[in-house]
């Protein structure tokens, strides 16, 4: 008999963690001194930018240089921090300077022109990273005080939505602008939920009601020019319904059915994009696991025959988006995890049933979705898959 793992997607998930090297960034981010002074401009970093006479391109530049300092690991983390400190203080500086100008300009006859909402984008974008350091830093702290990163959350916000006041005809900086302000939201709201059990759900939903506003605006900037990218923005809300899932059913599956429609949506445009399916199976799952949660926390039987009908529902899109994908000739890494995931779950479920034989079946379909995964992108395998897939070897030698 091979071993079971635990079924669900909020067990395997790795999205939700932060990664070694992130954890490493908030450490020194925590540690380096007067971090949070950023409006003084400490412990930033003086670099060599190119001389293109315009500042906002050189913020925009610098924090270019901040992420790839960051997606290094431990070695580029203290230099992207002070990058990224860099970047607010020079964009601080050059909003001091324009309003400066705007308010010495006596000249009616002549009107200065707003700031831009890229720089508006930039320095938000920078404020948000930081407030992100910041709060897995807390996070790992015997005490966290998240009033530091929810602060920097606000600043960034401010910023986005100055930005899009800015907007005149530009599609692209709108659906920037407003995924960058849902995301700050969204991620704002998980930081109060993770944080602060005596929050009230109702307070955190009105936070991500406003996202989910953003999230929709964004949404139709986008229109149906960038399929993958309008995916990237509904996955902001479907990773809070899955953080909520802790200790908040109700609210999680009210935010998995906003995540649906949007996504029932962008299939009416595209009925065979692998990504939208996958996304979507996916809520699917999420639902289930809500299912499990509510029964666990009750201590009320699992009604296995509802928990089978929306892994059902997954497997369906899933088995639509791997038809595509067989099509294409190229394996999705997302896909295979999604297939594996609902595989297991439909496996534990037929255990249950003492259906060993069908089980099995469905645990081999598994190990094959996970073994390719693995030889796709080992690092993309959730730990809980990676010890299930160890767990089976080991019992099949």
């Amino acid at each position: 008999m091979p071993p079971k793992r635990p079924g669900g997607l909020k067990k395997s998930a790795g999205s939700n963690t932060p990664s070694a090297s992130s954890e490493a960034l908030a450490k020194k981010v925590k540690e380096s001194k007067d971090a949070e002074r950023v409006e003084d401009g400490e412990d930033t970093m003086q670099i060599a930018l190119a001389e293109t006479g315009n500042e906002i391109e050189e913020a925009a530049e610098m924090f270019k240089m901040a992420l790839a300092k960051l997606d290094e690991g431990d070695d580029g983390v203290e230099e992207g921090a002070a990058l990224l400190r860099g970047v607010v203080h020079e964009s601080d500086r050059i909003n001091r300077a324009h309003h400066s100008n705007n308010n010495s300009n006596t000249d009616h006859s002549t009107s200065i022109q707003p700031l831009p909402p890229q720089f508006h984008l930039t320095y938000g974008a920078a404020l948000f990273r930081l407030g992100l350091l910041l709060a897995h830093a807390e996070s790992d702290g015997d005490e966290p005080d998240n009033a530091e990163p929810i602060a920097y959350f606000d600043a960034a916000i401010d910023r986005f939505e100055i930005g899009i006041d800015a907007i005149e005809n530009d599609e692209f900086a709108a659906w920037k602008l407003h995924e960058a302000v849902a995301r700050a939201q969204i991620e704002k709201a998980n930081l109060i939920f993770y944080s602060d059990e005596t929050v009230p759900a109702k307070k955190i939903d009105e936070i991500v009601t406003q996202a989910v506003s953003h999230i929709e605006k964004a949404l139709v900037a986008l229109g149906d020019s960038d399929l993958d990218e309008s995916i990237s923005v509904i996955s902001i809300l479907v990773r809070h319904a899955q953080i909520r899932q802790l200790r908040d059913i109700k609210s999680s599956e009210k935010w998995i059915n906003a995540s649906r429609l949007e996504l029932n949506k962008l299939l009416k445009a595209d009925p065979n994009h692998i990504g939208a399916l996958v996304a979507l199976g996916q809520t699917y799952m999420t639902a289930a696991n809500d299912l499990l949660e509510r029964a666990e926390e009750h201590g009320e039987e699992v009604d296995l025959k509802a928990v089978e009908k929306l892994i059902d529902e997954a497997l369906k899109h899933a088995e639509k988006g791997q038809k595509e994908s067989d099509k294409k000739g190229k394996a999705d890494v997302k896909l295979q995890l999604l297939l594996g995931e609902i595989f297991v779950n439909k496996a534990n479920i037929l255990d249950e049933a003492e259906k060993e034989e069908d089980a099995d079946k469905f645990y081999k379909k598994a190990v094959a979705c996970f073994k390719q995964v693995q030889a796709l992108d080992a690092s993309a395998l959730p730990e809980a898959f990676d010890s299930f897939l160890q767990d089976w070897e080991s019992e099949m030698e």
